[in-house]
C-alpha cells in the first residue's frame, strides 16, 4: 500500500477513535473543560497518536466535533465508526 494510503487510513481510524472518545465523554449530555483535557491526555497516551503534533491533534478534535455535530442520528455516527475503525 503507497505510504499516502497507508497516512489517509491512518488519519481516518484516528479521527474514528477521538469521536468515539467524545461520544464517551458526551454521553451525560455535557463535556466539561476538565473531560475535554483528560480526553486530550488519553489520546497522546495512545501509541496510534504517536508523533502526532499539537496542532494537529487540535484541528482533529475540532473536525471530530464537526462531523458528529453534522450527523443526522446516531446511527450515521455508528456506521461511520464502524467503516474507519479496524476490527
Amino acid at each position: 500500500m503507497p505510504r499516502a494510503e497507508v497516512m489517509k487510513a491512518r488519519q481516518e481510524r484516528n479521527a474514528a477513535l477521538v469521536e468515539a472518545m467524545l461520544l464517551a465523554a458526551m454521553a451525560d449530555g455535557k463535556v466539561s473543560q476538565a473531560e475535554m483535557q483528560t480526553l486530550l491526555r488519553r489520546v497522546l497516551e495512545r501509541p496510534e497518536f504517536e508523533g502526532t503534533r499539537a496542532d494537529d491533534l487540535n484541528t482533529l478534535v475540532e473536525q471530530s466535533v464537526s462531523r458528529l455535530a453534522a450527523a443526522k442520528d446516531l446511527e450515521e455516527i455508528l456506521g461511520s465508526l464502524r467503516q474507519r475503525l479496524p476490527d
